[in-house]
């Protein structure tokens, strides 16, 4: 419940943009039943084992996508500006609007690339700039892509596309980028923090449960019910602490990426991470697991 206050507080907080792909969201929300039924199925395994396998199970597709659409989003914007500042060279030697985007076509531009080339075909077959460049901007996954093309478009059709007003279009897209690349930079660290609460929340319990079972055992000739740590209540607060830190990385995503979506990724991260420290910590402590 903490989590999720944080995250309505950062997300009330954050600047949005107008457009964000759901598929992410979709995927999980189809992964979820897949968890469930794992969750379900009597393993013989114990418990915090078993909702690790059950968590693991809804991230990981979510978060494949995720990330995939990331890189995606981040290569476009990157290689943006370069491809308005070529546009602007070709204006400088008399080309067209139209022979630019066409003879850049065969130019690398990474993720970029794709998304030229079919303007560059689509210009060669006589279609009009103008639509040219929409179907570009309402094809691609990012929302300052789409409003620089939307810019773009008007660059064009009012402005004549003069070598100036790519020029500044080409200014302002790089500034954004850097921007964003600033931003994400000053919240990294932050990430990092939320990382160490997930892992402490296991180290805790580990320490909790040894000084609660191994001295008082040792100490006490006749153990006092009130303080003994049964194996059951040992995995019930294991499972917490590891369903706690699947929802930390949650809100680590929302604080770094700006949305739940790039959560999934860091979810994935701390369970694989809890999982490790409670198989690793249940060999030296074997008695209290």
């Amino acid at each position: 419940m903490l989590s999720a206050l944080f995250i309505f507080i950062i997300d009330g907080t954050q600047a949005k943009q107008p457009y964000f792909n759901k598929r992410p969201y979709y995927v999980f929300m189809a992964c979820v039943p897949i968890g469930l039924a794992i969750f379900l199925i009597p393993i013989p395994l114990p418990m915090s084992i078993h909702v690790s396998l059950a968590l693991i199970s809804i991230n990981i597709i979510p978060s494949v996508v995720a990330f995939k659409q990331s890189r995606e989003r981040s290569g476009l914007e990157k290689a943006l500006p370069d491809f308005i500042r070529d546009v602007a060279e070709g204006r400088k030697i008399g080309l067209s609007p139209e022979g630019s985007i066409e003879q850049l076509a065969s130019k690398n531009y990474g993720r970029l690339s794709k998304s030229i080339k079919t303007m560059g075909s689509q210009i060669s077959w006589g279609l009009p700039i103008l639509k040219v460049i929409k179907t570009f901007a309402n094809s691609v996954d990012s929302w300052i892509t789409m409003a620089i093309g939307t810019l773009m478009v008007e660059v064009v059709d009012v402005g004549g596309g003069t070598v100036g007003s790519f020029s500044t279009m080409a200014d302002f897209t790089r500034k954004v980028n850097e921007l964003e690349s600033e931003k994400r930079s000053a919240l990294r660290p932050y990430i990092f923090v939320v990382y160490m609460a997930g892992i402490m929340l296991v180290l805790t319990t580990f320490m909790m449960v040894y000084f609660l079972s191994e001295p008082i055992s040792a100490k006490i000739s006749t153990p006092l019910p009130g303080l003994s740590m049964t194996p059951a209540t040992v995995q019930s607060l294991l499972t917490a602490s590891i369903f706690d830190g699947w929802v930390i990385g949650l809100v680590a995503g929302k604080m770094g990426g700006g949305s739940v979506a790039d959560g999934f990724k860091h979810s994935l991260i701390l369970v694989l991470v809890s999982l490790t420290m409670v198989t690793f910590s249940g060999a030296l402590l074997g008695h209290a697991i």
